[in-house]
């Protein structure tokens, strides 16, 4: 029979694992209490299937339309332009680091 052995069994002094929970010394939660008494909020709407309050004008079929209530040109323009400037740092990082791990 094989006798296997891991290769610290030498350096490191064996201890008798225990159980983590065994560890600790706190008590064991107690139960947990009942939820209060209560009564749902009733709240007067006479869409109870939802509805949507846009401004007067706007299409509630048109996704482009709804995306612009959210966000501006100038918001849009933005977010280009940032993007962009992102992508280009990320190049440059790129490149950088490639001609640091070329080898002569």
């Amino acid at each position: 029979m094989t006798n296997w052995y891991r290769i610290d069994d030498d350096l490191v002094e064996k201890v008798d694992e225990v159980d983590p929970a065994k560890k600790r010394n706190k008590p064991p939660l107690p139960d947990a209490a009942p939820p209060p008494p209560w009564d749902p909020l009733y709240i007067e709407n006479p869409n109870q299937r939802g509805f949507a309050n846009l401004p007067p004008g706007i299409n509630k079929e048109s996704p482009i339309e709804l995306f612009k209530l959210f966000f501006t040109d100038d918001l849009v323009d933005k977010l280009c332009v940032y993007t962009n400037r992102n992508a280009e740092l990320a190049r440059a990082a790129a490149q950088e680091t490639e001609k640091h791990q070329r080898r002569p």
